[in-house]
Protein backbone atom coordinates (compact mmCIF):
# COMPACT_ATOMS: atom_id res chain seq x y z
CA UNK A 1 0.00 0.00 0.00
CA UNK A 2 2.48 2.01 -0.15
CA UNK A 3 1.89 4.21 -3.10
CA UNK A 4 -1.75 4.60 -1.47
CA UNK A 5 -1.22 6.16 2.08
CA UNK A 6 1.38 7.68 4.27
CA UNK A 7 4.03 5.56 6.02
CA UNK A 8 4.42 6.79 9.56
CA UNK A 9 7.86 8.35 8.73
CA UNK A 10 5.98 10.23 6.06
CA UNK A 11 2.90 11.12 8.37
CA UNK A 12 5.87 12.89 10.83
CA UNK A 13 6.94 14.39 8.01
CA UNK A 14 3.01 15.90 7.10
CA UNK A 15 3.13 17.12 10.64
CA UNK A 16 6.29 18.85 10.37
CA UNK A 17 5.45 20.95 6.71
CA UNK A 18 1.57 21.77 8.50
CA UNK A 19 3.45 23.16 11.45
CA UNK A 20 5.80 25.59 9.46
CA UNK A 21 2.54 26.44 7.57
CA UNK A 22 0.48 27.23 10.80
CA UNK A 23 3.46 29.23 12.29
CA UNK A 24 3.53 31.19 9.11
CA UNK A 25 0.00 31.98 9.15
CA UNK A 26 -0.22 32.96 12.68
CA UNK A 27 2.68 35.16 11.94
CA UNK A 28 0.26 37.18 9.92
CA UNK A 29 -1.84 37.86 13.19
CA UNK A 30 1.27 39.15 15.29
CA UNK A 31 1.08 35.17 16.86
CA UNK A 32 3.75 32.99 17.17
CA UNK A 33 3.62 28.76 17.23
CA UNK A 34 5.26 26.92 20.07
CA UNK A 35 3.98 23.92 19.18
CA UNK A 36 6.79 21.20 17.76
CA UNK A 37 6.36 17.84 16.90
CA UNK A 38 7.61 15.25 19.10
CA UNK A 39 10.94 13.02 18.27
CA UNK A 40 10.00 10.84 15.45
CA UNK A 41 10.63 6.76 16.44
CA UNK A 42 8.64 4.65 14.86
CA UNK A 43 8.43 2.20 12.01
CA UNK A 44 9.82 4.65 8.66
CA UNK A 45 7.81 2.77 6.09
CA UNK A 46 4.48 1.06 6.32
CA UNK A 47 6.76 -2.61 6.07
CA UNK A 48 9.15 -1.98 8.68
CA UNK A 49 7.95 -4.43 11.65
CA UNK A 50 5.00 -4.98 10.24
CA UNK A 51 6.09 -9.14 10.45
CA UNK A 52 8.60 -8.35 13.22
CA UNK A 53 12.01 -7.36 13.09
CA UNK A 54 14.13 -9.33 10.44
CA UNK A 55 16.86 -6.93 10.51
CA UNK A 56 19.68 -8.72 12.69
CA UNK A 57 22.09 -5.86 12.77
CA UNK A 58 18.66 -3.81 14.08
CA UNK A 59 18.36 -6.43 16.95
CA UNK A 60 21.88 -6.52 17.72
CA UNK A 61 21.62 -2.43 18.69
CA UNK A 62 18.00 -1.79 19.39
CA UNK A 63 16.52 -4.86 20.45
CA UNK A 64 12.91 -4.47 20.88
CA UNK A 65 12.91 -0.92 20.61
CA UNK A 66 12.53 1.26 17.97
CA UNK A 67 15.52 4.09 17.50
CA UNK A 68 15.01 7.39 18.74
CA UNK A 69 12.88 6.08 21.88
CA UNK A 70 14.81 7.64 23.86
CA UNK A 71 13.97 11.20 22.93
CA UNK A 72 12.07 13.08 25.46
CA UNK A 73 9.10 15.10 23.51
CA UNK A 74 10.01 19.19 23.18
CA UNK A 75 8.35 21.55 25.80
CA UNK A 76 5.74 23.58 24.14
CA UNK A 77 2.84 25.50 25.70
CA UNK A 78 -0.79 24.99 24.18
CA UNK A 79 -2.21 28.25 22.39
CA UNK A 80 -3.66 30.79 24.23
CA UNK A 81 -7.72 31.84 23.49
CA UNK A 82 -7.10 34.22 21.21
CA UNK A 83 -4.81 31.85 19.01
CA UNK A 84 -7.01 28.77 19.12
CA UNK A 85 -9.80 31.00 17.98
CA UNK A 86 -7.21 31.96 14.40
CA UNK A 87 -6.43 28.18 14.10
CA UNK A 88 -9.89 27.00 14.20
CA UNK A 89 -11.50 29.92 12.46
CA UNK A 90 -14.12 29.72 15.07
CA UNK A 91 -14.53 33.81 14.26
CA UNK A 92 -14.19 35.57 11.17
CA UNK A 93 -11.91 38.28 11.51
CA UNK A 94 -9.09 39.46 14.73
CA UNK A 95 -8.48 42.61 15.24
CA UNK A 96 -10.17 43.58 11.59
CA UNK A 97 -7.58 41.26 9.54
CA UNK A 98 -9.94 38.24 7.77
CA UNK A 99 -9.03 34.88 9.03
CA UNK A 100 -8.72 31.89 6.44
CA UNK A 101 -12.12 30.04 6.23
CA UNK A 102 -11.64 27.38 8.56
CA UNK A 103 -8.31 29.23 10.55
CA UNK A 104 -4.89 28.10 10.05
CA UNK A 105 -5.03 24.99 10.49
CA UNK A 106 -7.75 24.46 7.71
CA UNK A 107 -5.85 27.18 5.69
CA UNK A 108 -2.22 24.69 6.01
CA UNK A 109 -4.08 21.38 5.12
CA UNK A 110 -5.13 22.74 1.97
CA UNK A 111 -2.06 23.81 0.86
CA UNK A 112 -0.86 20.17 1.55
CA UNK A 113 -3.38 18.75 0.00
CA UNK A 114 -3.98 20.85 -3.30
CA UNK A 115 -7.79 20.68 -3.04
CA UNK A 116 -9.57 23.83 -2.14
CA UNK A 117 -12.49 22.26 -0.98
CA UNK A 118 -10.36 19.55 1.47
CA UNK A 119 -11.66 19.35 5.27
CA UNK A 120 -10.49 17.26 8.19
CA UNK A 121 -13.07 15.32 7.70
CA UNK A 122 -12.89 14.78 3.93
CA UNK A 123 -9.14 14.29 4.31
CA UNK A 124 -9.54 11.25 6.58
CA UNK A 125 -12.33 9.94 4.49
CA UNK A 126 -9.83 9.86 1.79
CA UNK A 127 -7.27 7.74 3.84
CA UNK A 128 -9.78 5.39 5.25
CA UNK A 129 -9.91 3.00 2.17
CA UNK A 130 -6.01 2.37 1.85
CA UNK A 131 -6.10 2.20 5.69
CA UNK A 132 -9.02 -0.20 5.68
CA UNK A 133 -7.44 -2.22 3.20
CA UNK A 134 -4.34 -2.33 5.07
CA UNK A 135 -5.30 -3.76 7.99
CA UNK A 136 -7.68 -6.18 6.30
CA UNK A 137 -4.72 -7.41 4.04
CA UNK A 138 -3.02 -8.11 7.25
CA UNK A 139 -5.26 -9.70 8.92
CA UNK A 140 -6.73 -11.97 6.36
CA UNK A 141 -3.16 -13.31 5.11
CA UNK A 142 -1.94 -14.02 8.43
CA UNK A 143 -4.97 -16.77 8.99
CA UNK A 144 -3.54 -18.29 5.79
CA UNK A 145 -2.10 -22.16 5.63
CA UNK A 146 1.01 -20.71 4.14
CA UNK A 147 1.50 -17.82 6.89
CA UNK A 148 0.70 -20.42 9.69
CA UNK A 149 3.06 -23.07 8.65
CA UNK A 150 6.05 -20.34 8.66
CA UNK A 151 4.91 -19.46 11.87
CA UNK A 152 5.44 -22.81 12.98
CA UNK A 153 8.91 -22.90 11.60
CA UNK A 154 10.04 -19.63 13.49
CA UNK A 155 8.48 -21.38 16.71
CA UNK A 156 10.36 -24.23 16.18
CA UNK A 157 13.49 -22.28 15.42
CA UNK A 158 13.23 -20.06 18.38
CA UNK A 159 13.05 -23.52 20.44
CA UNK A 160 16.26 -25.06 19.40
CA UNK A 161 17.66 -21.28 20.41
CA UNK A 162 16.97 -21.98 23.38
CA UNK A 163 13.58 -19.70 23.34
CA UNK A 164 10.03 -20.83 23.95
CA UNK A 165 7.08 -19.52 22.28
CA UNK A 166 4.17 -20.29 20.29
CA UNK A 167 3.49 -19.86 16.72
CA UNK A 168 3.31 -16.29 17.08
CA UNK A 169 6.04 -14.26 15.69
CA UNK A 170 5.09 -11.42 17.86
CA UNK A 171 4.89 -13.48 21.07
CA UNK A 172 9.01 -12.78 21.71
CA UNK A 173 8.63 -9.30 21.58
CA UNK A 174 5.45 -9.17 23.26
CA UNK A 175 6.75 -10.96 26.64
CA UNK A 176 9.02 -7.66 26.99
CA UNK A 177 6.16 -5.32 27.76
CA UNK A 178 5.82 -5.74 31.26
CA UNK A 179 7.41 -1.87 32.62
CA UNK A 180 8.50 -3.78 35.38
CA UNK A 181 11.08 -5.79 32.82
CA UNK A 182 11.89 -2.57 30.42
CA UNK A 183 11.66 0.63 32.36
CA UNK A 184 12.96 2.81 30.16
CA UNK A 185 14.36 2.34 26.63
CA UNK A 186 17.66 0.63 26.56
CA UNK A 187 17.97 -2.99 25.87
CA UNK A 188 19.61 -5.29 28.24
CA UNK A 189 21.86 -8.35 27.13
CA UNK A 190 19.26 -10.79 27.47
CA UNK A 191 16.27 -8.34 25.22
CA UNK A 192 19.38 -8.26 22.62
CA UNK A 193 20.05 -12.13 22.72
CA UNK A 194 16.44 -13.10 22.61
CA UNK A 195 15.44 -10.04 19.67
CA UNK A 196 18.25 -11.20 17.97
CA UNK A 197 17.06 -14.81 17.53
CA UNK A 198 13.40 -13.59 16.77
CA UNK A 199 15.46 -11.77 13.64
CA UNK A 200 17.56 -15.01 12.65
CA UNK A 201 14.35 -17.18 12.73
CA UNK A 202 11.79 -14.68 11.10
CA UNK A 203 14.47 -14.82 7.91
CA UNK A 204 15.38 -19.13 8.06
CA UNK A 205 11.36 -19.89 8.64
CA UNK A 206 10.48 -17.82 5.26
CA UNK A 207 7.55 -16.25 6.98
CA UNK A 208 8.39 -12.43 5.94
CA UNK A 209 8.79 -13.42 2.56
CA UNK A 210 5.92 -15.52 2.58
CA UNK A 211 3.41 -13.02 4.50
CA UNK A 212 4.33 -10.39 2.04
CA UNK A 213 3.53 -12.12 -1.05
CA UNK A 214 0.07 -13.20 0.07
CA UNK A 215 -0.44 -9.41 1.22
CA UNK A 216 0.33 -8.24 -2.05
CA UNK A 217 -1.75 -10.88 -3.92
CA UNK A 218 -4.17 -9.71 -1.72
CA UNK A 219 -4.03 -5.67 -2.49
CA UNK A 220 -3.89 -6.38 -5.91
CA UNK A 221 -6.80 -8.56 -6.41
CA UNK A 222 -8.50 -5.73 -4.47
CA UNK A 223 -7.04 -2.97 -6.59
CA UNK A 224 -8.15 -4.35 -9.71
CA UNK A 225 -11.60 -4.41 -8.62
CA UNK A 226 -12.03 -0.33 -8.93
CA UNK A 227 -8.83 0.46 -10.63
CA UNK A 228 -10.62 4.26 -10.93
CA UNK A 229 -11.32 4.28 -7.05
CA UNK A 230 -7.60 3.09 -6.56
CA UNK A 231 -6.11 5.65 -9.28
CA UNK A 232 -7.54 8.69 -7.69
CA UNK A 233 -6.43 7.62 -4.25
CA UNK A 234 -2.92 7.03 -5.40
CA UNK A 235 -3.04 10.37 -7.15
CA UNK A 236 -4.27 12.22 -4.31
CA UNK A 237 -1.77 10.53 -1.89
CA UNK A 238 1.23 11.38 -4.46
CA UNK A 239 0.08 15.56 -4.69
CA UNK A 240 -0.17 15.42 -0.43
CA UNK A 241 3.05 13.42 -0.43
CA UNK A 242 4.77 16.10 -3.16
CA UNK A 243 3.71 18.98 -1.60
CA UNK A 244 4.69 18.21 1.98
CA UNK A 245 8.09 17.49 0.85
CA UNK A 246 7.80 21.29 -1.28
CA UNK A 247 6.90 22.73 1.64
CA UNK A 248 9.54 21.62 4.26
CA UNK A 249 12.22 22.08 1.16
CA UNK A 250 10.86 26.08 1.24
CA UNK A 251 11.25 26.65 4.80
CA UNK A 252 13.94 24.75 5.93
CA UNK A 253 16.07 24.15 3.00
CA UNK A 254 16.33 20.31 3.60
CA UNK A 255 13.60 17.00 3.67
CA UNK A 256 14.93 14.08 5.28
CA UNK A 257 14.32 10.41 4.37
CA UNK A 258 14.06 7.37 5.50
Amino acid sequence: MEDYMPSPWQIHEEGQARDVLIRACLKRFGMTYSQEQTPFAGPRTLLERRYGEPNVAMAQRYGYWMPGSDKQPPDSNPPNEAETRVLTGSVATYRGKAIPHGGCASEALRRLDGRPDVTPATYAHALSAANTMEMQSWETTRKAALVRQAEKRWSACMKARGHSFPADIFSAGDSLNSPDIRPRPAPGSKEIALAVADAQCLNDSGVVKTWYALEVRYQEKAISGDRQKWAQIREQFRTHTANTREVLRTHSGRTDSP
